[in-house]
């Protein structure tokens, strides 16, 4: 190995060297319990049918774990008598929160109405079809410091005969704690890459390390002849 070819490779491992050094660092710089993710999780299983004197459910799967610091619930549903439905969210660990019960009087529809615990104006104030941000009945407060993975439940139940509608989409709004970094599964497959290339490098450079020969002695001349 020459003096150029041996200069890079020790660049390179000073690099990777350092690299690895800043990555383990994060754990120590990032923090693990200020940081905030907000999430929006939607229904797929909608559009579903309201009939009169029945009850329907939609449910939403959440994937992720975390503990719900705040949430919010977003539906749409077309019914020409709001006031006979009666709505609830149930959350994976069973908490039933009733966000509205016979609101609305005669008139039509929730179009994009938000069940927001910080919203200005409660729902049994407000007015069809409720397009906004407005407070549930029920604290959505409730479910502050469940764990959010798993099925979550919207139950509707239409408490008069004569007018019928349809659930055509809603969602919940999640705000958690961000998972520190060492929970990341992309964080130690960094690691474990950039510890991989480091050995790597380390056996080539140790294959290609020629030893160096013993030195052998020179004999000594022989006697000049007598």
């Amino acid at each position: 190995m020459n003096f150029l070819e041996s200069r890079k490779i020790s660049k390179l491992l000073t690099i990777l060297t350092l690299s690895l050094i800043l990555i383990l660092s994060t754990v120590t710089i990032i923090p693990t319990s200020k940081s905030q993710v907000t999430r929006v999780y939607e229904s797929t299983d909608v559009p579903r049918n309201i009939y009169d004197l029945e009850t329907i459910e939609s449910i939403i799967y959440v994937q992720d774990k975390g503990t719900i610091e705040d949430i919010n619930v977003k539906i749409w549903i077309y019914h020409s008598f709001d006031r006979n439905l009666d709505v609830y969210l149930i959350s994976p660990s069973g908490t039933e929160i009733t966000l509205f019960t016979d609101v609305g009087g005669n008139e039509n529809n929730f179009v994009n109405t938000t069940l927001d615990d910080e919203a200005s104006i409660s729902i049994t104030s407000g007015f069809a079809p409720f397009n906004g941000a407005y407070r549930p009945e029920e604290n959505l407060s409730k479910l502050d410091g469940e764990e959010m993975q798993g099925t979550w439940i919207l139950r509707i139940y239409d408490d008069t005969t004569t007018n019928e509608g349809y659930l055509s989409a809603w969602s919940i709004e999640i705000t958690y704690p961000s998972p520190p970094i060492w929970a990341q599964w992309w964080f130690w497959a960094l690691v474990l890459g950039v510890i991989a290339v480091v050995a790597i490098v380390i056996i080539i450079v140790v294959k290609r390390r020629k030893p160096v020969s013993p030195a052998i002695p020179i004999p000594p001349p022989p006697p000049p002849p007598s």
